[in-house]
């Protein structure tokens, strides 16, 4: 009986180890940010402590593909982007200030596997003119991917929504016009805007993340400008 017993338990702690180390695996694999905050893309699922033989490896959505770090140091040479980036001591890879420009997937090698980075990001569409004149304001929210809107809905259940600052789903009504072009894609249109500052949010939520992009509009006659989270958080400080 005692035997039973210790198999029984040992099962019980594999199974629930192996459930474990699959969600953590695969949550791993999958990183969601809001454009301008920052991102740590993990190498392997141990601290790499020499970065002398690390290269990354980074693909996009049009199927360019180029390494951004090569054994330890990021390549000046091969992208635009090099300035952002930065190994830190386990040879993962840091991105501050994250764009659209950075979805996309990255290989950490030799054998380390890859991680796909998605990028949520408000802009302003560029055949709408939002010049503040007639109180309307329309925006555009995109969940930025490298393997397509379709499959990624399909693995990790992608939805997009506005809301306000107390984080409730916005309802159309005569102020508020919402457009969900794809799962990957939704427009707000608000009309009658007379307000001196006011910040937008679109929430992505998805099977394991759940976070928010904002845009703040400071001057009803100046247009939009992003301000991110941490740029809120660095303005507080001072």
């Amino acid at each position: 009986m005692a035997v039973e017993k210790g198999t029984c338990t040992l099962l019980i702690f594999c199974i629930t180890t192996i459930l474990h180390t699959g969600v953590r695996g695969y949550w791993d694999r999958y990183r969601y940010r809001a454009a301008g905050g920052h991102v740590l893309l993990p190498c392997a699922d141990m601290c790499i402590s020499d970065c002398h033989n690390t290269v990354w490896t980074y693909s996009n959505s049009q199927g360019q593909k180029y390494e951004v770090m090569t054994f330890g140091k990021v390549r000046t040479d091969n992208t635009k982007r090099a300035e952002r980036m930065s190994p830190d001591f386990c040879c993962r890879l840091n991105i501050v200030n994250v764009t659209a420009e950075d979805a996309g997937e990255y290989y950490c090698g030799p054998g380390a596997g890859e991680v796909y980075l998605h990028v949520l990001e408000i802009s302003e569409p560029p055949s709408i003119s939002n010049n503040g004149t007639d109180g309307d304001v329309t925006l555009s929210c995109i969940l930025h991917t490298h393997e397509g809107c379709e499959k990624v809905s399909s693995t990790n259940r992608i939805h997009l929504s506005w809301i306000d600052e107390e984080a409730s789903t916005l309802q159309e009504n005569a102020d508020h016009q919402i457009q969900n072009i794809s799962t990957c894609h939704t427009t707000l249109k608000e009309s009658h805007l007379h307000q001196r500052e006011k910040t937008w949010r679109c929430q992505l939520t998805t099977r394991w993340h759940n976070i928010t992009a904002t845009y703040t509009k400071f001057d009803p006659t100046g247009g939009l400008e992003l301000m991110t989270e941490s740029d809120k958080m660095g303005k507080t400080r001072k």
